[in-house]
């Protein structure tokens, strides 16, 4: 496997931890009827709208599917639906995170909105990841060179890179690791954020 889909591969697991993470928290609130812990809340939706805009697609978008779309034409229509939903993702958070000011004010006559829309967006990126993982790799496996993957694996690795280095890099394991500790058993990762070295 490419350094890439190595790296995209751990970003997804890091996302399907958080994704989980959230559906239980969400579920705590509804069937156990418990108080919701906001800041735990506020962490996740900040790793999820901060770290997938800035710092996943950028480096998908530029870097592999630009590669995958000059070796495979026939991939135009799949990347072209991926790079609408990373369009998407941000009113879909942005909606969500609305919902759950509303619940923050308004209690629970606004709960039901919050989980609706909590489970729209994690619904939402679970396809996401699914078509990435068994579309784009497979394809991307079958047409990229030996250049293609030297191009993006070095853009994937570039740590002096203001946008792909190391101090990005280091805020979203910070933040993970933050997300991780907060998280009341039995939702908590146990597990550090895995190195891409």
């Amino acid at each position: 496997m490419s350094d890439a889909l190595a790296i995209i591969g751990r970003e997804h697991r890091n996302l399907g931890s958080l994704l989980t993470c959230l559906e239980s928290l969400v579920e705590d609130i509804e069937e156990r009827h418990l108080v919701p812990d906001f800041g735990v809340f506020d962490l996740i939706f900040d790793y999820l709208g901060s770290y997938l805009d800035r710092y996943h697609h950028p480096k998908e978008d530029t870097h592999l599917f630009r590669a995958l779309r000059e070796r495979d034409p026939d991939s135009a229509a799949v990347i072209d639906a991926l790079q609408a939903e990373h369009d998407q993702e941000p009113a879909m958070l942005a909606k969500m995170t609305g919902a759950m000011a509303d619940y923050r004010v308004e209690g629970a006559p606004a709960f039901q909105r919050f989980r609706n829309a909590a489970r729209a967006y994690i619904e939402f990126e679970r396809r996401h990841v699914a078509t990435e993982e068994s579309d784009i790799f497979e394809r991307a496996r079958r047409h990229l060179t030996a250049e293609d993957w030297g191009e993006i694996d070095a853009a994937f690795q570039a740590n002096d890179d203001p946008l792909f280095g190391d101090a990005p890099a280091s805020r979203y394991r910070d933040l993970f690791t933050e997300i991780s500790a907060r998280v009341p058993a039995p939702h908590g990762f146990g597990r550090p954020w895995p190195a891409e070295s």
